[in-house]
């Protein structure tokens, strides 16, 4: 709990803020683990009857019932909510829950199966676009390829999955989803290791219009050949070419 009073002749502004925050994790077994968190924030502000309420929830789980198979489930929730006497009552709520499933085929092959539900509401629209309610639907299968070279670490990806956009007022629609990603890492240059990564994803509308592409390049480059200067220099270049305006 948190008070704040301040007074400046007759006129005294007034802050109370109450938070909390509890989490529970159990010891993580070959099989299963879990994490959940959750936090809260109230604050009352008396100089303008304004108050603000503000809510956060993580939760984790994870199942791994062969050595072959790992399976796992998250979920995100967050809500901001304020309000006062010379003002309307605003409300942003935003839920994430993805469940998802790998399995090793052999040791350089496996598979990776997802869900992904997303839902956005808010009072006063999305800060880009307006738009008061999002909600959106992923579905994928990944055949993923990781291979350790003499001189790098080789991997590369391609999926395949359903994609479905609901957003009001007057948006949305579904199509095909796809990705590919690629990468090597750990390459040494001697005086420094070398990593670089490419990921490009789309989709292609089949109902109305939802299409997109994206893509994402990057580099790192990581030296600790001076004992006592460790440094890192990154180059990321991201594309992002949507129905969204």
């Amino acid at each position: 709990n948190y008070n704040l009073l301040t007074s400046n002749d007759d006129i005294k502004d007034e802050t109370d803020t109450t938070a909390g925050s509890m989490g529970l994790r159990t010891i993580r077994t070959a099989k299963f683990d879990q994490n959940y968190n959750y936090t809260f924030r109230t604050s009352d502000y008396s100089d303008d009857n304004r108050s603000t309420n503000d809510e956060y929830f993580n939760g984790s789980i994870g199942y791994r019932p062969t050595k072959r198979l790992t399976t796992s489930w998250n979920m995100r929730y967050s809500l901001n909510e304020a309000s006062s006497a010379t003002s309307r009552e605003t409300e942003s709520k935003t839920m994430d829950i993805s469940m998802g499933s790998t399995y090793v085929i052999t040791s350089e092959l496996s598979t990776t199966e997802s869900i992904n539900y997303k839902e956005q509401k808010s009072t006063s629209g999305d800060p880009l676009t307006g738009k008061k309610e999002r909600t959106t639907i992923d579905t994928s299968a990944a055949l993923n390829y990781a291979k350790k070279l003499s001189w790098a670490a080789f991997s590369a990806g391609s999926s395949l999955g359903w994609h479905e956009e609901t957003v009001e007022p007057e948006a949305g629609g579904e199509g095909v989803s796809y990705g590919f990603n690629t990468g090597l890492s750990g390459i040494d240059m001697t005086y420094f290791m070398l990593s670089t990564s490419y990921n490009y994803s789309g989709v292609d509308s089949y109902v109305e219009n939802v299409d997109r592409k994206e893509q994402t390049f990057r580099s790192d480059a990581n030296s600790s050949y001076i004992k006592y200067l460790p440094f890192t220099v990154s180059y990321v270049y991201h594309a992002l070419d949507s129905y969204l305006d």
